[in-house]
């Protein structure tokens, strides 16, 4: 008998089981990356017919809350002007610590690899804490090449 309910709690709490999180493997295994202070960034280029998309994985290594993220990316010119700049926005839209989400950002330009891209997150911080959860505006931006195929 008491085999049989130690068999039956296997069995309900192996259904409980978790496996490892899609974004994290994504963000460890797409072509691009850029990891700063904040936030670890990781994403891949598909040029389509009506231009390019850029898809990825974002993450917050720094604060308690992220909040509204957006992922906005142009086309470096080779006079190293920004044009056609493009948003994604990150779902959920509160990223907590050590969480990452998807985004994607369709552009109205194809980017073939070796192509310049300028990507710009911009989100609200929060530490948490006693101020009810308000925090700050923040912004980084950088360059990347598009990776090879």
């Amino acid at each position: 008998m008491r085999f049989r309910i130690v068999l039956v709690f296997l069995m309900l709490f192996a259904g409980c089981a978790v496996g490892p999180d899609p974004n994290l493997t994504r963000l460890a295994t797409l072509p691009g990356h850029y990891r700063h202070f904040d936030m670890d960034m990781a994403w891949d280029v598909t040029d389509n017919p009506s231009g390019a998309v850029v898809t990825g994985v974002i993450k917050n290594v720094r604060y308690t809350y992220m909040d509204n993220v957006e992922v906005w990316v142009a086309i470096v010119d080779r006079e190293g002007k920004a044009r056609g700049p493009s948003v994604g926005f990150v779902v959920p839209i509160q990223l907590e610590l050590d969480q990452a989400a998807p985004f994607t950002v369709r552009l109205h330009d194809h980017a073939p690899p070796g192509t310049k891209l300028r990507f710009t997150y911009i989100y609200q911080a929060s530490e948490g804490g006693a101020s009810n959860g308000a925090g700050f505006r923040w912004m980084q931006s950088f360059d990347a090449l598009v990776p090879p195929v």
